[in-house]
C-alpha cells in the first residue's frame, strides 16, 4: 500500500473536491443528476490510474448503475438511513470491482461485447424506467465537512487503485457526498446512469481507438471533443426542460 501521490492523484482530488461542492449548491434534480455525471473525475483517474480504456471501464457502467439503485432502493424502500446505504452501496461497488478486475477477459472481442451489453442495457433502462417529478434542494450540510468527506473518500480510492484498477474511473467519487445532497430525488439519480452511459461510451470508445497511436492524454482529449459534440445539445435540452415546474422547492 502506497502513500505516494502522483501529480494526477492530487489534480483528482482538486477536480471532485471542486465539482462535489459546486453539486451541492444546485436545486433541480435534474441539473443535480447532470452536473453529478460530468466526467472530469473520470478522465483524471483514468491519467492517476494510467491504463489505456478498456472492458474494466466499460464494465464499470454496471457498477455504477447497481451502485446507484443500491442507495435508492435502501433508503427510499426499505428506509435505511442515507449515510448508511452510501456506505454499504459503495463497499459492494468497491469489493465488486477488486474482485472482477483480475479476472475480466481481455482482448477487443471481448471489449466489444461488453460495449454491445453496456449499450443495450443502458437503452433498456431508459425504456422500461419512467421519469418522475422528485423535489430539489440545495446543501444544508457545511462546506468544510463536505470537502474532507470528498477528499477522504478520494484518498482511500487512490490507496485502493491497485485493486480496483480501472474501475475506479467510474467510482462516484462526488456521488458519495451528492446521494446524500440528493436524497430527495434518487430516482432521478437512477435513471441518470443510462443517459449517462450513453453519453460518456462515445467518449471511451473514441479514446479507445485512438489511445495506441496518439496515446492516453491525446485519447481522452479525442474523446472529450466527441462528448461535447453530443452533451452540448443534450444540456440545451435539459435546461429547456428545467424551466418547466417539475421540482418542489423546499
Amino acid at each position: 500500500m502506497s502513500l505516494n501521490f502522483s501529480y494526477y492523484d492530487w489534480l483528482l482530488i482538486a477536480v471532485v473536491s471542486v465539482q462535489g461542492t459546486l453539486l451541492a449548491y444546485i436545486h433541480h434534480p435534474r441539473l443535480k443528476a447532470f452536473m453529478l455525471n460530468l466526467p472530469f473525475p473520470f478522465t483524471v483517474a483514468c491519467l492517476a490510474v494510467n491504463r489505456p480504456v478498456g472492458i474494466q471501464n466499460i464494465t464499470a457502467f454496471i457498477l455504477l448503475f447497481v451502485y446507484t439503485y443500491l442507495v435508492y432502493y435502501l433508503h427510499k424502500k426499505l428506509r435505511i438511513w442515507i449515510v448508511a446505504a452510501i456506505v454499504a452501496a459503495a463497499a459492494v461497488y468497491c469489493v465488486a470491482a477488486s474482485l472482477l478486475a483480475p479476472v475480466l477477459p481481455q482482448g477487443s472481442l471481448w471489449f466489444w461485447v461488453a460495449v454491445m451489453v453496456v449499450f443495450t442495457g443502458a437503452v433498456a433502462a431508459l425504456f422500461f424506467m419512467p421519469s418522475k417529478p422528485e423535489q430539489g434542494q440545495r446543501s444544508r450540510m457545511p462546506a468544510p465537512l463536505k470537502l474532507i468527506i470528498i477528499i477522504s473518500v478520494v484518498i482511500l480510492l487512490i490507496i485502493m487503485k491497485k485493486w480496483m484498477e480501472g474501475f475506479i474511473t467510474l467510482f462516484p467519487m462526488v456521488g458519495v457526498v451528492a446521494s446524500y445532497e440528493c436524497r430527495k430525488s434518487l430516482w432521478t439519480n437512477v435513471r441518470q446512469i443510462p443517459i449517462l452511459t450513453l453519453l460518456l461510451l462515445p467518449l471511451q470508445l473514441t479514446c479507445y481507438l485512438v489511445e495506441p497511436y496518439w496515446g492516453l492524454g491525446r485519447g481522452l482529449l479525442a474523446g472529450w471533443v466527441v462528448f461535447l459534440i453530443i452533451v452540448v445539445p443534450y444540456f440545451i435540452l435539459l435546461k429547456k426542460r428545467t424551466s418547466l415546474p417539475v421540482a418542489v422547492r423546499t
